[in-house]
């Protein structure tokens, strides 16, 4: 089992939490999302190879707009499962780093990133 997926296993959903995001003014609740969840996003970004400061960038640029479309989400985990929406965000912010960099050295063409699977 990969490191992400058994981050992932160990973060439990709380419906209360995702319920109280709803409110973003409520900085408690967006200051514990951001504590059970930050970690996950910033390894999966690592593996991915981006540098730490890349890492915490895609924390940063993942977590504030999940919060902030979190006023109107539905979580029906028998649809779609939280962490797998919020892993797949994650993986669109790395694929921005990954294209930041390749635009910052000149380069050109697709870049695979395969450990952006998890």
């Amino acid at each position: 089992m990969n490191m992400a997926k058994a981050q992932l296993d160990l973060i439990p959903t709380r419906q209360s939490l995702l319920s109280r995001l709803r409110d973003l003014d409520d900085q408690e609740s967006c200051s514990d999302f951001f504590h059970s969840y930050w970690r996950l996003i910033y390894e999966v970004a690592l593996k991915a190879g981006l540098s730490d400061a890349e890492a915490h960038e895609v924390v940063q640029e993942t977590v504030i707009p999940v919060a902030k479309q979190m006023s109107g989400f539905r979580y029906d985990p028998a649809r779609v499962k939280f962490k797998g929406w919020l892993l797949h965000i994650t993986r669109h912010r790395i694929a921005d780093q990954v294209r930041k960099q390749m635009e910052a050295s000149g380069a050109s063409g697709c870049h695979p990133v395969e450990t952006l699977q998890t």
